[in-house]
């Protein structure tokens, strides 16, 4: 299995969010031919995810405090979500960057 080093140099979960969000806006546009486009207006609505899809950064997370050792720490989460704030701009590897930097902070 490949290491968290490996899946970010292949752009790993950059294919996979450009993959889901292609999948979840073709639902949308199927969606849209049945019912029609939704109104905004009207809480019962679907509404579709943004386009990052949220269960790749929870794969991405999760490989993250897997390789560092960190999966039960109690705080690993809020780790995260730090690097998370601070790197997602830049994209998957400026956030590895920052949990790295981070991580001994819990250890």
């Amino acid at each position: 299995m490949p290491d968290i080093e490996d899946k970010l140099s292949s752009n790993y979960y950059t294919k996979r969010d450009s993959e889901l969000y292609y999948l979840r806006k073709d639902e949308q546009e199927i969606h849209e031919m049945v019912h029609g486009k939704p109104d905004r207006t009207k809480k019962d609505q679907p509404r579709f995810s943004s386009p990052l899809p949220r269960d790749c950064r929870d794969e991405f997370q999760k490989d993250c405090l897997e390789d560092l050792g960190l999966t039960n720490h109690p705080k690993a989460g809020r780790l995260f979500e730090i690097a998370w704030d601070y790197g997602h701009a830049s994209g998957y590897h400026e956030v590895w960057s920052y949990i790295k930097e981070l991580a001994d902070l819990l250890r």
